[in-house]
């Protein structure tokens, strides 16, 4: 991801890991910028293959 310049890796269970980051605010944008992402990318999907699907893990950088 960049803007912030980190990677995250969110897991199936709803955890992530967030490198990168020089700051714990930095931490926080770049979850906040990936909320945005999913709730879009999640709104796509369910378009296309209606409820009937779901993200085992995605990688991000």
């Amino acid at each position: 991801m960049h803007d912030p310049d980190v990677v995250i890796l969110l897991f199936a269970s709803g955890k992530l890991v967030c490198t990168g980051a020089v700051d714990e605010k930095m931490v926080y944008d770049a979850a906040e910028k990936l909320m945005g992402e999913l709730i879009k990318f999640v709104i796509r999907i369910s378009k296309l293959f209606g409820q009937a699907f779901s993200i085992a893990l995605i990688i991000s950088a």
